[in-house]
């Protein structure tokens, strides 16, 4: 099976279905990028169920703004502004992931989880059903462009609630998307064989991602041990580095990540040295890295050691 392509800076991972949330299952990681740039995944699978993962590094994403981000206007002559009105309509196709042009439930869900926070519950559904124009029980673009429409003129969210949902769909206050990668999959077969999607998900959780991430940087990065309390494990790709740390202790450690040796790295988190604190025996990710420039040599450097017990500020009590 071949899965491509992906934008970058978003690595495919695949796992393979277990049986309960704590049972081994295998990861198989993009680690290639195809001739046109795109990541790539290329693996022999057995017949099964499998459960595909997208991660980002978020790298790109954690620059400040510039001040050519200025504000764009999402209200204009008292209705959504033409840009806002295009924006909407490109994350209505982000969510149609089927290209039916309409939104079942389950993809509006992932849309309402993201803006919102909240699972999409029955009586919501119905108010949906209720107000806004549905196909075959599924949103339309108008339905949706409609739902906005009365929510910009809502008193209690108006435009600050459009900010708002834009924001968290990635989209900054010039309305440029800059804290999300929509991305398209394609599966090919060297054999003749039956694929179909069984279920879409949205993880309010990313346990999953976490501990498959934490696997393959623990599996196929290079590992030191910093002391007897802690190792970290490096993996480096052309295109982006993950670290993981892990507490060799039955007691949290709190430990110190440097990267101030680092070259033509954006990082995640966006500083040369900070501070995490590792769960007993636990195994984390502390640091991502992506290249700034193509063009140029990326060396991701990272130094972790333990750092010093947090002090603790004495609390001053005067007599009355």
């Amino acid at each position: 099976m071949k899965l491509l392509p992906l934008p970058l800076p978003s690595p495919h991972y695949v796992l393979e279905e277990s049986s309960g949330i704590n049972a081994e299952y295998g990861v198989h990681f993009s680690k290639q990028l195809s001739n046109d740039n795109r990541v790539m995944l290329e693996a022999d699978l057995k017949a099964g169920e499998y459960t595909v993962l997208t991660h980002t590094t978020s790298c790109k994403f954690v620059n400040p703004p510039t001040e050519e981000d200025k504000p764009v206007p999402v209200k204009e002559d008292g209705k959504l502004s033409s840009a806002a009105e295009k924006v909407l309509m490109d994350i209505f196709h982000c969510l149609d992931l089927n290209g039916d042009m309409v939104l079942s439930r389950t993809e509006f869900e992932l849309f309402h989880i993201t803006s919102s926070g909240e699972t999409l519950s029955d009586s919501m559904w119905n108010v949906i059903r209720e107000n806004f124009a549905l196909k075959e029980d599924s949103v339309t673009m108008e339905g949706f462009m409609a739902l906005h429409r009365m929510a910009l003129e809502d008193e209690e969210g108006g435009e600050e609630e459009i900010r708002d949902t834009l924001a968290s769909m990635g989209y900054n206050p010039a309305l440029q998307l800059t804290k999300a990668v929509p991305w398209h999959i394609d599966v090919y077969s060297k054999k003749k064989v039956d694929l179909k999607v069984e279920s879409l998900v949205a993880l309010t959780a990313n346990h999953l991602l976490e501990r498959s991430v934490v696997k393959v940087v623990e599996e196929e990065g290079v590992s030191s041990n910093v002391d007897k309390k802690c190792r970290v494990f490096t993996q480096i790709l052309p295109w982006k580095a993950t670290s993981a740390v892990q507490n060799l202790t039955d007691k949290p450690l709190r430990i110190e990540v440097n990267t101030a040796g680092s070259e033509n790295c954006q990082e995640n988190p966006p500083y040369k040295k900070h501070i995490l604190t590792v769960a007993p025996t636990r195994t984390v990710i502390c640091h991502h890295f992506a290249p700034e420039f193509r063009s140029k040599k990326f060396k991701p450097t990272i130094k972790v050691r333990p750092a010093a017990p947090a002090k603790s500020k004495a609390l001053k009590v005067e007599k009355l």
